[in-house]
């Protein structure tokens, strides 16, 4: 109720600053004409030297816009595609949600998911990789010697690091996972750095012992009776390749968007630009045209050719470097 009362009060006082500035306008548009009636304009008094130097001032107003629009124009360009990398970043990063980590261990019992936590809370991500990774390479000697206990610990480890960070949260709730969030590109490379500490050891090892991993799980599950939990390693490597895909994916993409953020201008260099623009632009166009005294020292010293073409000169400089070097 009392944001319909404001909002009524907000266009009554809208309206009402509308009408009072049109009778300020109108007033002021009374008040000029009665000003001009009494004082006519004169027209400036221009020296014969002056001629010249509006036909060049006309030259300058042209040669600027063309400079503004130019540069307008490469702002506005580099702004498009910056938008359209960082578009693209985010939906292949997103995708590392798509992968079905949580629904491959939907079923897991509670006590194995508790251990799972345990790891996480006592162990760095680099621990928990590093002594998979060893697991995997040593598979077929430690099924022979420790089967049990290590085929215990290596599902532990299977599970406290694709139900976690860098992967959908799924800890808690494996039919509704959280998904990785990617807010911004530091986020993403971060992401990235980190989803690299866990699929590239892990696929090395794979590749180096192809069944360490799943002689180890078999005799796990053999022997503790839970055939009817997935414990095949295939699922766990397959869903690591593709996290290892995404992420190669999204580094190159984050490399183009370097690449393309190194090869703009500067800010320093805008401003630069902008200022110049602005100094001749004043000496070049403003001047002249309004004849104002300092003009006369302008045309003796030929400042108001020689400041604008340095400035041309550089600005030419500058667009002929970007288009065909940098």
């Amino acid at each position: 109720m009392r944001e319909n009362v404001w909002t009524k009060i907000s266009a009554i006082a809208g309206v009402v600053a509308v009408i009072f500035a049109v009778c300020f306008f109108w007033q002021g548009r009374i008040d000029q004409s009665k000003k001009l009636e009494s004082n006519p304009l004169t027209p400036p008094n221009f020296t014969p030297d002056h001629s010249p130097m509006l036909a060049v001032a006309a030259i300058h107003a042209t040669l600027l816009a063309i400079f503004l629009g130019v540069l307008s124009t490469y702002g506005f360009y580099r702004r498009t595609v910056s938008d359209q990398l960082e578009t693209k970043l985010y939906q292949e990063a997103k995708e590392i949600n798509t992968i079905p980590f949580a629904r491959l261990y939907e079923y897991i019992p509670e006590p194995a998911l508790a251990e799972a936590k345990q790891l996480i809370k006592s162990t760095s991500l680099i621990q928990r990789v590093e002594r998979l990774q060893d697991i995997i390479r040593q598979g077929e000697t430690i099924a022979q010697n420790l089967p049990t206990l290590v085929g215990r610990e290596a599902f532990h480890l299977i599970l406290a690091l694709v139900l976690h960070s860098p992967f959908p949260e799924a800890l808690e709730s494996r039919r509704d996972p959280t998904p990785v969030p990617f807010p911004d590109i530091a986020t993403t490379r971060f992401w990235v750095a980190k989803m690299g500490q866990v699929t590239i050891p892990l696929i090395r090892a794979h590749e180096s012992t192809r069944n360490g991993l799943q002689k180890v799980l078999d005799t796990y599950s053999i022997q503790e009776g839970m055939h009817q939990y997935s414990f095949s390693s295939l699922p766990f490597f397959k869903n690591l390749d593709a996290a290892h895909e995404i992420r190669h994916r999204v580094n190159e993409r984050l490399q183009e968007i370097d690449r393309h953020q190194k090869s703009a201008i500067g800010k320093g260099w805008l401003i630069v630009g902008f200022l110049g623009a602005s100094v001749t632009f004043v000496i070049g166009v403003l001047m002249p045209v309004h004849n104002l005294p300092i003009s006369r020292n302008l045309i003796q010293g030929r400042v108001h050719l020689w400041e604008p073409t340095a400035f041309y000169i550089l600005a030419l400089a500058s667009i002929a470097y970007l288009i065909f070097i940098a």
